[in-house]
């Protein structure tokens, strides 16, 4: 894995995401030399994923600081002297802590942590009924449109630690630009995107996946090797 400086880092291709220069979207209709179809590309994103709904699952986003710390650290740490959250703001719609456990590994292929958890519940009651409603119908199956997806996986992405976050996107990265890619690169951008992007990433991962992979790619191709 080779060590790169801040200014080789590839633009990034998603909105509100830092970058030295503008990030603009591209107008190219064609694919560049080398590059597989969209069926590929595809088929290669999800095999790095998470399965949802047929679609690959990945994150992105905007910030210096990690959405995860910068949560907890509003949260007040680990929250560890309060029992465990069983429903959200209206006590109508429960989201116990077995639905939130469910939910995180549908977006991360992982287990969330008791304080990874806890985070989640904590946004989602701060957001009252609505969102609390839209965990529950999507982790039991139901379809999102693509505002109600990024809502929906806000908290998960804002809350979870780089950790899984990386585990799922950094190889999924190497596969869409061809499977020969530098990782610090790949990682480095990662870890310099933020909470928008990265809710926004798994929404269009989610409800438009064809987007998500150009986007991907647009935001990689710097790190192909």
């Amino acid at each position: 894995m080779s060590t790169i400086s801040p200014d080789q880092l590839p633009t990034p291709f998603w909105p509100g995401a830092p970058a030295t220069t503008p990030a603009t979207m591209s107008n190219q209709t064609g694919r560049p030399a080398g590059r597989p179809g969209r069926a590929g590309l595809i088929s290669a994103a999800v095999a790095g994923l998470v399965l949802l709904g047929g679609a690959g699952l990945v994150a992105f986003g905007g910030s210096d600081t990690s959405p995860s710390s910068t949560r907890n650290d509003e949260r007040g740490g680990e929250r560890g002297d309060e029992p465990d959250r069983t429903e959200a703001e209206d006590p109508d719609v429960r989201v116990t802590t077995a639905d939130l456990d469910r939910a995180y590994a549908m977006v991360f292929g992982v287990q969330g942590s008791p304080a990874t958890l806890d985070c989640v519940a904590g946004e989602i009651e701060g957001d009252g009924d609505e969102l609390a409603a839209d965990v529950l119908g999507w982790a039991d199956g139901g379809q999102l449109s693509l505002a109600a997806a990024q809502r929906v996986f806000t908290p998960f992405v804002g809350c979870a630690p780089d950790a899984d976050f990386l585990a799922e996107m950094v190889p999924a990265a190497v596969q869409v630009v061809g499977g020969a890619a530098d990782e610090g690169c790949i990682t480095a951008t990662l870890l310099n995107l933020g909470l928008e992007g990265r809710a926004e990433a798994h929404a269009l991962a989610y409800a438009d996946p064809g987007q998500f992979v150009d986007r991907m790619y647009s935001t990689f191709v710097g790190c192909a090797i």
